[in-house]
């Protein structure tokens, strides 16, 4: 077999192989599972995914704000998505879903977002799992306790 025949071959084989990068099932999963936060009530959030969604109890979602900061010569958005809460499905119904507040991010208000949400600024998206092993890690830690010290007097002479 001459050389250009042997490398034709290998060709084919290594595209029929499917060596194109895909996103792995985790990847996929998170960035299927996007929705908007609809309402905010005291530490309830309602959100627009439900059981048509394939929506759980006890799913993990990121409650975001997309941020855009315009630059004033490019013309570029230079924003991004801020991180405002974690959330945890609780209930869910056909349409949408009720969720319990875990965690707020530093700087982040239950009226505003609530106000953003009415507007369909606040978004969501699902963990992924490192993300999720994250957060239930930091839920289940048990604080650090001290035991108190005691101080005991030396027994013998005190003065030597």
């Amino acid at each position: 077999m001459n050389k250009l025949t042997f490398l034709f071959v290998t060709l084919i084989t290594l595209v029929s192989v499917g060596t194109y990068p895909v996103a792995s099932q985790e990847q996929m999963v998170a960035q299927g599972r996007t929705g908007y936060v609809m309402r905010v009530e005291g530490r309830l959030v309602f959100i627009d995914l439900g059981a048509q969604d394939e929506v759980i109890p006890n799913d993990l979602f990121r409650v975001i704000r997309q941020e855009t900061i315009i630059h004033p010569v490019t013309g570029e958005n230079l924003g991004g998505e801020v991180p405002l809460a974690v959330i945890k499905i609780v209930e869910i119904f056909p349409r949408f879903s009720t969720a319990e507040i875990l965690n707020m991010d530093s700087g982040a208000d239950i009226r505003m977002m609530g106000e953003e949400a009415k507007q369909g600024l606040v978004r969501i998206k699902m963990l992924t799992p490192d993300e999720q092993m994250d957060v239930q890690n930091l839920m289940t830690r048990k604080p650090m306790v001290r035991s108190p010290t005691i101080l005991v007097p030396p027994m013998g002479n005190p003065d030597g």
